[in-house]
């Protein structure tokens, strides 16, 4: 549900519901859930969330474990959101860490049905999926009529990770 900003809504909130707000133009960027540092992804899951204006997130990567990044081994690459252009660029990569991720799953919420976009001018397939961001903890929550903690509708495509400029264009 849409909210204005600069007011305040009442929301209804049942104990198994988490209400949780994003600016429009947000952009998340994730990775799945790991057991402990050490432990590496190879996918950025990037949510972005319609908005018109333009937005930017620094996007910062480093070995976790060390003072390497000091000597310039981080990775810092700034993301942009162009509402009003239905674009994202990430730009080229500074520093020298090589980063562990391979592919990038970008999740576009509140943008409606995209059947295709654009990466760096080649053509990516979308798909339409429901999104969920919390699952309730049926083992422990003596609640059982709750089947998510909400879902969403998305537009869903992946693609390759590389240290390059990356323009995505829907």
């Amino acid at each position: 549900k849409k909210i204005e900003g600069n007011q305040e809504a009442l929301v209804e909130s049942p104990i198994y519901k988490l209400p949780v707000y994003i600016k429009a133009g947000a952009i998340l960027p994730m990775q799945a859930p790991v057991q402990h540092a050490r432990e590496k992804v190879t996918e950025l899951i990037l949510h972005i969330y319609a908005g018109t204006a333009e937005t930017s997130f620094p996007y910062y990567e480093d070995d976790g474990s060390t003072f390497a990044f000091e000597q310039g081994d981080f990775s810092l690459r700034m993301i942009h959101y162009n509402g009003g252009s239905n674009t994202v660029k990430i730009e080229k990569q500074k520093g020298s860490f090589t980063s562990p991720n391979k592919t990038i799953k970008l999740v576009l919420h509140g943008t409606g049905a995209i059947q295709k976009l654009q990466v760096n001018n080649r053509p990516v397939v979308c798909q339409q999926i429901r999104n969920v961001f919390f699952l309730p903890l049926e083992k422990f929550d003596p609640i059982t009529d709750s089947d998510s903690m909400g879902d969403e509708a998305v537009v869903e495509a992946t693609f390759p990770f590389t240290s390059e400029t990356i323009e995505i264009i829907w």
